[in-house]
């Protein structure tokens, strides 16, 4: 039997609890080239994709500027999530966290 070598987990929405983070994200990067940050109730018909978020409030933004501003603000914020239902065995474990936060 083999070992294993690795465990992946899909930490958005599933361990974490990233909804508002992404939300906030949005709302960062649109605040800072448009000079107003949105509603939800604004955000809220393009909450799809990244994408569709720059293409309905920030189309006359360079798009790789308007990436980094939302990436930088989702990166600062991502390990500030909080764990969702974490198994006791996998909460308790400061190996596996720290491992976990490695990737």
């Amino acid at each position: 039997m083999a070992k294993i070598k690795a465990i992946l987990f899909d930490l958005d929405g599933t361990l974490r609890d990233t909804k508002d983070i992404i939300v906030d994200a949005y709302q960062h990067a649109v605040e800072m080239h448009n000079g107003q940050r949105p509603t939800l109730e604004e955000l809220q018909p393009f909450i799809h994709h990244h994408t569709e978020v720059y293409k309905g409030l920030s189309a006359h933004i360079d798009y790789e500027t308007w990436l980094a501003t939302y990436r930088n603000r989702l990166s600062t914020a991502w390990m500030e999530a909080p764990f969702l239902n974490m198994p006791r065995a996998f909460s308790g474990n400061s190996k596996w966290q720290a491992t976990a936060w490695l990737w």
